[in-house]
């Protein structure tokens, strides 16, 4: 839908609305003045007659010919249903008016849903702008990249924050998960995807200790590893020539279903005769740092 058609959709939705506020807004106001009035006269009906003989008693008694109407309070004029309409109406669009030509508070607008395809595109673009400079994409020399996609937890306490860092050398305790693009899941430890001996999932209740540079894991994530510290999550991009096969498959895959995975990984990279030939498929990681201790 064209932002034209959008427009005049909103103008068309405006206008039925302040059409259903106004007739409200008279019925309302209509009642009201129908039950005052009425009130009003029928409290006072039966005071009339004695009122009216009470006062021209009065004033013969003083020899007055044409009396004069005296009153101490003011007379109280009685509302048509013209006039109660015409305020109603007039209240419901100056409020209406007023909202429309009020400021648009920048806020909202910046967080407010797309409503065609177009202004889908346009904010998903902006975000990935916005986020690519705040949070921008690592490529390293071997051809890993990797983004970070948790912070670390930063202690107040931590004067050095390089002194918590990985490095080589370091024992790291992590959690993992490895995919390919796609969503082609593999297998994954401590993030919830994969049963353990109780038939609980193994989020929190599991991680995998490496050594850094002792090819634990694959050498391209020992790389995307170092500067991490405890409580940082990176999803990092693999190609294979720093992936699987410098850590001789290692970390291994704890269930059947996982090695076959990783067995359908492993020919696709190899190939499977002419009708398949060998893939340099990469494979994404999202790992996150438990436990960082430094000798």
């Amino acid at each position: 839908m064209t932002f034209p058609a959008v427009r005049s959709l909103s103008l068309a939705f405006i206008c039925i609305n302040i059409l259903i506020v106004s007739v409200d807004a008279a019925s309302f106001v209509l009642r009201n003045v129908a039950s005052t009035n009425g009130h009003y006269f029928s409290n006072n009906s039966h005071l009339t007659q004695r009122s009216i003989s009470s006062y021209t008693s009065h004033h013969m008694q003083r020899g007055d010919d044409t009396p004069e109407c005296e009153s101490d309070s003011p007379v109280r004029k009685r509302t048509t249903r013209r006039e109660a309409v015409i305020s109603a109406v007039g209240s419901a669009l100056g409020v209406t008016v007023a909202g429309l030509v009020a400021p648009v508070d920048p806020v909202w607008a910046a967080t407010r849903k797309c409503s065609d395809i177009e202004s889908c595109r346009e904010i998903g673009e902006r975000k990935i702008a916005e986020d690519m400079v705040l949070n921008p994409t690592i490529k390293l020399a071997n051809g890993v990249r990797y983004k970070v996609t948790k912070p670390p937890v930063v202690k107040k306490s931590d004067k050095d924050q390089s002194a918590s860092a990985v490095k080589m050398g370091s024992v790291v305790d992590v959690i993992y998960s490895a995919s390919l693009p796609g969503a082609g899941y593999l297998y994954s430890k401590g993030m919830g995807f994969e049963k353990i001996s109780s038939g609980q999932n193994d989020l929190g209740l599991d991680s995998l200790r490496v050594v850094v540079g002792k090819r634990d894991v694959p050498q391209g994530i020992e790389e995307a590893l170092i500067g991490m510290q405890r409580g940082e999550r990176r999803r990092v991009e693999l190609p294979p020539a720093v992936g699987f096969e410098t850590s001789d498959w290692r970390p291994s895959p704890e269930n059947k279903q996982a090695e076959n995975r990783l067995l359908g990984y492993r020919r696709m990279l190899e190939g499977n005769g002419p009708s398949n030939p060998p893939f340099a498929a990469v494979t994404v990681w999202d790992i996150e740092v438990l436990k960082v201790r430094n000798s």
